[in-house]
């Protein structure tokens, strides 16, 4: 039994300690009001005195808001990916005119600035222990284009095309994880988990720390974030070896010789008449506008009877988007060339 006047019936659940909150009833570290109210202070100072100077500020100030912004990243995972512009205008600030001469904010840094000032209204905070995923994705690239698998069914691809063929492979592998989570995000619940398979280890790092020494990949980087932020969902990375990520790579590495693309002008006038489209399903028809492509329908895709489809199939597979069309009942614009002699 316990003791009347000994110890505690209900253990504490949320304590701060070290200027973090952690709470173990909702599973978070979150910063304690007080100092979130200072983050949001000392950016909206900044872009004060960067507005009465033509965004010339003191690097001393600058560099005491970049760590401020940094040393809260134990409650805000991204917190190192919004102070990226910021070490990098004192970067090239110090390397051209000396360490204490001032500095000049890019549009960048005034950009996170501003999310700064404004952090935290809708919460905020890091899981402590990670949840169940509720999805899987396994992701591949290739020299040649992209692939990757949902919960080991449903598979998506795509093709590098023009200067994307001469991307790093690195930046190509964050560029397969973002366009297989925005093909398979209608699926998505808010608040699900999705694990991200991936057999690149700059992949896993960059998407786990959410940050790049690289400018490009932190740049890509930024995107798939904000795909994730907008569907409410979490990723939670992990690497295997390339001989077991199998059905991935072969769709990264399967070219498909009845592909076609729509003319970028004639797009628009569609999608003005008829869209605006929240998916495209094919990934090598698609223009650079819409993002990324979804499944094709060679497997039904739930999500195609949610939303307003753009569906510009290669030549093999028209059959099966007309015949899904038709079982569905989907709201789709499925563009299809005049060939007199084909059953469509």
């Amino acid at each position: 039994m316990l003791h009347p006047a000994k110890g505690e019936r209900n253990g504490t659940q949320e304590l701060t300690l070290l200027g973090f909150t952690t709470d173990t009833a909702i599973n978070q570290v979150r910063l304690p009001d007080r100092r979130l109210a200072r983050l949001r202070g000392v950016a909206a100072a900044m872009l004060a005195s960067a507005a009465s100077n033509l965004r010339w500020v003191r690097p001393k100030p600058l560099e005491s808001v970049a760590g401020i912004i940094v040393s809260s990243s134990l409650a805000i995972p991204e917190a190192r990916l919004f102070a990226r512009a910021i070490y990098d205008d004192l970067a090239r600030s110090s390397a051209a005119r000396g360490p204490h001469a001032d500095c000049r904010l890019s549009h960048k840094s005034v950009r996170d600035l501003r999310w700064w000032a404004n952090f935290g209204h809708g919460g905020h905070g890091r899981p402590l222990w990670t949840r169940a995923p509720a999805h899987t994705l396994h992701t591949d690239a290739s020299g040649f284009g992209w692939g990757g698998v949902v919960d080991g069914t449903t598979p998506v691809r795509g093709a590098f095309t023009g200067a994307e063929r001469d991307w790093h492979i690195s930046l190509k592998e964050v560029k397969a994880i973002r366009y297989t989570l925005t093909a398979f995000a209608p699926s998505f619940a808010s608040g699900d988990v999705i694990r991200v398979v991936t057999d690149s280890r700059v992949a896993l790092y960059v998407v786990n720390s959410l940050v790049s020494r690289s400018a490009p990949l932190c740049a890509e980087v930024r995107r798939l974030y904000t795909v994730a932020q907008r569907r409410g969902i979490t990723l939670d990375a992990e690497w295997i070896p390339t001989a077991d990520s199998v059905w991935a790579d072969r769709l990264s590495r399967t070219k498909e010789s009845t592909d076609w693309s729509l003319d970028p002008n004639s797009f628009n006038v569609l999608d003005f008449l008829y869209g605006p489209h929240a998916v495209g399903r094919f990934p090598t028809t698609l223009p650079p506008s819409v993002g990324s492509p979804a499944s094709g329908p060679a497997t039904p895709y739930p999500s195609w009877t949610s939303a307003n489809n753009w569906v510009n199939p290669p030549l093999s597979s028209i059959p099966q988007v007309l015949d899904l069309h038709k079982q569905q009942r989907v709201t789709a614009k499925v563009v299809v060339p005049v060939w007199r002699a084909q059953a469509w």
